[in-house]
C-alpha cells in the first residue's frame, strides 16, 4: 500500500458540486462513491486524522485502500470533472464486423426470394448463403438476427 501523499482540500464550490452529486439520483453509484469518497477525504484533513486517513475513508465508504488512493491521486493531477466522469474511449475495443455496406447486401439478401425448396429465409440460411457469397467471411446467425432487427425486417 502507498503512503498517503496526497493531501485533499476542496474548495468550497467543489463541495457544493460533489454533494449536489450525491443528492441527485441522475448520477451513476461509480460517480456518488467517488464523491462520498473526495468528501470524506475533505473531512478526514479538515479535523486533522492524520493517523491513517485512507484506511479511515476506506472503511466508512465501503471501498479498498487502493481505491482511496487512486481517486485521492486522480483528483490531484487532473482535477475534479476527470474524477467524475469516466474517460470515452478513442476506439471501440473491437471494429464492427458488419459496416454499412454489409448490413445493405445482408437486407438485399434476405428480401430476396428463398432459396428452392424453402418457403422463406430462415437465420441459418442467410448465415450459409452470406458466407457463400464471402459478403462477410465468418458471421453467426445471431449477428444476422440482430443487423434485421436493427432495420425492422421480419422474415416471414
Amino acid at each position: 500500500m502507498k503512503p498517503q501523499k496526497y493531501k485533499i482540500r476542496l474548495r468550497e464550490k467543489e463541495r457544493k458540486i460533489l454533494e449536489n452529486i450525491l443528492n441527485q439520483n441522475t448520477h451513476t453509484a461509480s460517480q456518488k462513491r467517488r464523491a462520498e469518497v473526495l468528501l470524506e477525504l475533505d473531512n478526514v484533513y479538515y479535523f486533522a486524522c492524520w493517523l491513517r486517513p485512507q484506511e479511515i475513508v476506506a472503511a466508512r465508504c465501503e471501498v479498498s485502500k487502493t481505491t482511496v488512493y487512486k481517486i485521492s491521486k486522480q483528483f490531484m493531477e487532473e482535477g475534479l470533472q476527470a474524477v467524475i466522469s469516466r474517460k470515452e474511449r478513442e476506439n471501440p475495443p473491437v471494429a464492427p464486423i458488419v459496416t454499412t455496406e454489409k448490413e445493405v447486401e445482408i437486407i438485399k439478401l434476405a428480401c430476396s426470394v428463398p432459396p428452392e425448396g424453402c418457403k422463406r429465409w430462415t437465420l441459418r440460411l442467410l448465415e450459409k448463403r452470406v458466407m457463400e457469397l464471402r459478403i462477410i467471411g465468418h458471421i453467426s446467425d445471431t449477428t444476422i438476427s440482430r443487423v434485421l432487427k436493427k432495420h425492422n425486417i421480419n422474415l416471414v
